[in-house]
């Protein structure tokens, strides 16, 4: 594979992911920093890159690094969701507990609401902890409780997910299982219309 080409450019990626599963980060860093040094048509393919290294940044404690990796990203906001969350993190790790507040407040928005990302209660519980405000953090479990409480009860007692429309709409935010789900809903309604027709 040619050096520079896009196969060789994905190639390398996965090379920084295998040695992230063989818990060799430092090799991983040093084979994404060398990639966001080069050029690249590949948009996709060097935010996953940023994405990538701002989150080993942040496991080692280079948070500045990781918040300059995450502002770079040039997916739109609504594919973000997660981005925002971990922006969230690294701000509180820094301290700043308001500006981490702040990003957990975009989050709420509407376009971000199907995602399953429970640890956006524990962050915030963890935000009024950190300015000592204790009651708001123990409402959080409520919040918690009314946002996740009817899926989760639904997943201990077996009901199928096209019963528990809370976790059908989590699920669905996966672009592959919606696209997936909206083909089999495409192929019963074929299969109704074909039954309803007579000789």
């Amino acid at each position: 594979i040619q050096p520079g080409t896009y196969y060789f450019n994905r190639y390398r990626y996965h090379q920084a992911l295998y040695h992230i599963y063989k818990n060799d980060i430092q090799a991983a860093i040093t084979i994404l920093a060398s990639m966001m040094s080069q050029p690249t048509d590949d948009g996709a393919l060097r935010d996953d890159v940023r994405q990538t290294l701002a989150r080993l940044y942040y496991e080692i404690g280079k948070f500045e690094a990781a918040e300059k990796l995450y502002q770079e990203i040039e997916t739109p906001i609504v594919d973000q969701a997660h981005h925002l969350l971990e922006r969230a993190w690294i701000h509180y790790r820094m301290g700043r507990p308001e500006t981490a507040m702040g990003y957990l407040y975009a989050f709420r928005a509407p376009a971000f609401q199907n995602f399953f990302t429970p640890e956006y209660y524990i962050l915030k519980s963890f935000i009024y902890k950190s300015v000592c405000q204790y009651e708001k953090a123990l409402e959080v479990i409520s919040e918690f409780d009314h946002h996740y409480g009817t899926a989760l009860k639904a997943i201990h007692s077996r009901t199928k997910i096209k019963n528990n429309p809370s976790l059908l709409r989590v699920v669905l935010n996966q672009k592959q299982i919606s696209a997936a789900w909206e083909f089999l809903v495409l192929l019963e309604e074929e299969h109704q219309q074909v039954a309803s027709i007579t000789d």
